[in-house]
C-alpha cells in the first residue's frame, strides 16, 4: 500500500469514528438545549473550561513523545512515564482542591463550581489517561479502535446527561465522569494485549533515560499547550466576570454546535498526519502544505454557510431561547475555520522541534484574547467580546499556518500561505458585515 493510500486509509478510519461522535454531540443539542437552560449550560461550560486546562498538562505532555522512539522498549517505558506522571499531577490537585473546598475564600462568580469540585478532579485524572491510551493507540496504527472509542464516549455522555437530569439540573456535569471513563475501558479490552508482551522491558532507568530524553515537552510543549488551551477555554473565565451565567451559556452552546462537525475532519487529521509527517520528514514530502491547500476551501465554505445561516437557523435548531447562539456563530467560524486546519498541522511544532517558537505564539495569542475579552466586557458588549475574541484567533492561526508551513517547504511558500489567509479573512468579515451587519 502506498504512503498516500496508507494517509487515506487511516484518515477514513479516524473519521468515520469520529464523524459519529460528533454527530452524536451535534443531534443532542437541540434536545439537551430544551431540557437545560441557558444558565446551567453556562455553568458546564465553566466546569468545561477549567477541565480542559487542567488536563492538558495532566501528563506534561510526554504523551506526545510516545509515537517518536524507533525502538518499542523507550515507547512502552515512554507510556509508563506518562501514567505516572499523570497520577503525580492528580494527587497534586487533590491537595490543592482539598484545601480549597475546605476553605472560605471567595471565588466569585466561581463559586458555583465550588459543589464540583471532586468531579473535576476524577474528570482531569481520566482525561489524562486517556491522552495517552490514544497516543499508544496511534503508535500501534489502531485508528480503528481510536475512533470507537470516542463512539463509546460521546454516547456514555449524552445518555448520563439525559438521565442525570431527572434527577438534578447539574446533570450536564455528573454525567462527564462516565463519559471520560468510557473511552479508557474500552482502550483496556482492545489494547491490552500490546502491552503485556512488553512488560519485562519497564525498567526504571529506563523510565527515567526517557523523561531526560524528552524533558522539552514538559519544558516547553506543556506551557505551550496549557497556553493554547487557556486561550481557547478563556472566553467562558472571563465573560463570566462581566456577564450573565445566560450569556456564557449561549456561547457555549453555540461553540458546541458549530465545533462539533469541524472537529470529525481536524482531529482525526492531525492524529494520521503526525505520525505520518514524523516519518516523511526527511524527505521533504510538503505534506503540511498539501494538507493546508485541501482543508482551505473546505472550511472557507462551512464559514460562508455558517455566516449566511446561522443567525436564523440556530433558533428553530436549539429553541427559541436560544437566538443569541445564533448571533454569536458567523463571528465564532472565522476563528474555528483557521483553527481547524491548525489543528490539523499541530504536530508539526513537535516534529520540526519548534517547541520555543510555540510558546512564544500562544503566549502572545493569550494575551491578545484576554485583551479583546477585556475590551468587550469593559463595554459591556457581549458580541464585541466574542467578536474580537474570534478575530484574534483567527488572525493567529492563519499566521501559524503560514510559519508551520516555512519548516518544511521554506520562507517564501510560508508567506504565500499567509497572504492568502489573509485576503480569505477580509473577504469573511465582508461578506458577514453585508449580510449580518456588524452586529
Amino acid at each position: 500500500m502506498s504512503v498516500h493510500d496508507s494517509f487515506l486509509k487511516n484518515v477514513l478510519s479516524l473519521m468515520s469514528g469520529a464523524a459519529i461522535a460528533q454527530g452524536i454531540l451535534f443531534l443532542s443539542a437541540p434536545i439537551l438545549s430544551r431540557i437545560y437552560t441557558p444558565e446551567s449550560f453556562g455553568v458546564y461550560a465553566l466546569f468545561v473550561s477549567v477541565c480542559t486546562i487542567l488536563s492538558v498538562i495532566s501528563s506534561l505532555k510526554y504523551e506526545m513523545a510516545i509515537v517518536l522512539p524507533k525502538d518499542e522498549k523507550n515507547a512502552i517505558n515512554l507510556f509508563v512515564l506518562c501514567i505516572l506522571v499523570t497520577l503525580l499531577m492528580f494527587l497534586i490537585l487533590l491537595i490543592c482542591f482539598f484545601v480549597l473546598q475546605n476553605s472560605e475564600l471567595s471565588l466569585g462568580k466561581f463559586d458555583v463550581l465550588r459543589p464540583f469540585l471532586w468531579i473535576l478532579l476524577i474528570v482531569i485524572l481520566l482525561i489524562g489517561i486517556n491522552q495517552s491510551l490514544s497516543q499508544w493507540a496511534i503508535r500501534q496504527k489502531k485508528f480503528i479502535t481510536i475512533g470507537i472509542s470516542q463512539i463509546f464516549r460521546n454516547i456514555t455522555l449524552i445518555i448520563g446527561q439525559f438521565l442525570f437530569s431527572i434527577f438534578s439540573p447539574s446533570g450536564l456535569i455528573f454525567a462527564q465522569i462516565f463519559g471520560a471513563l468510557a473511552p479508557i475501558i474500552y482502550f483496556y479490552l482492545k489494547l491490552r494485549h500490546t502491552f503485556v508482551e512488553k512488560l519485562h522491558s519497564i525498567k526504571r532507568h529506563r523510565i527515567i533515560g526517557q523523561a531526560k530524553a524528552h524533558r522539552q515537552f514538559p519544558q516547553f510543549a506543556s506551557l505551550s499547550h496549557l497556553l493554547n488551551s487557556m486561550s481557547s477555554q478563556i472566553a467562558p473565565l472571563l465573560m463570566i466576570l462581566y456577564f450573565p451565567e445566560a450569556i456564557v451559556g449561549y456561547f457555549a452552546l453555540g461553540l458546541r454546535v458549530l465545533a462539533s462537525p469541524l472537529t470529525i475532519l481536524s482531529k482525526s487529521l492531525s492524529q494520521v498526519f503526525y505520525q505520518k509527517a514524523n516519518e516523511l520528514k526527511d524527505v521533504r514530502a510538503h505534506s503540511g502544505y498539501n494538507l493546508w491547500k485541501k482543508m482551505i476551501p473546505l472550511s472557507l465554505t462551512l464559514s460562508i454557510f455558517v455566516i449566511l445561516f446561522a443567525p436564523k437557523f440556530m433558533p428553530v435548531l436549539l429553541g427559541e431561547d436560544w437566538v443569541m447562539a445564533g448571533v454569536f456563530l458567523p463571528w465564532i467560524s472565522f476563528w474555528l475555520m483557521f483553527q481547524m486546519v491548525s489543528q490539523s498541522l499541530t504536530g508539526m511544532w513537535m516534529i520540526y522541534e519548534k517547541q520555543k517558537m510555540m510558546l512564544i505564539f500562544q503566549i502572545i495569542l493569550i494575551s491578545s484574547r484576554v485583551l479583546s475579552l477585556l475590551i468587550g466586557g469593559y463595554l459591556k458588549s457581549p458580541i464585541l467580546a466574542v467578536g474580537l475574541y474570534s478575530l484574534v484567533g483567527a488572525i493567529h492561526n492563519g499566521l501559524v499556518h503560514g510559519v508551520l508551513i516555512a519548516f518544511e517547504s521554506g520562507r517564501g511558500r510560508g508567506l504565500q500561505v499567509v497572504g492568502i489567509n489573509s485576503i480569505i479573512l477580509f473577504s469573511m468579515l465582508v461578506v458577514h458585515i453585508s449580510v449580518n451587519g456588524w452586529l
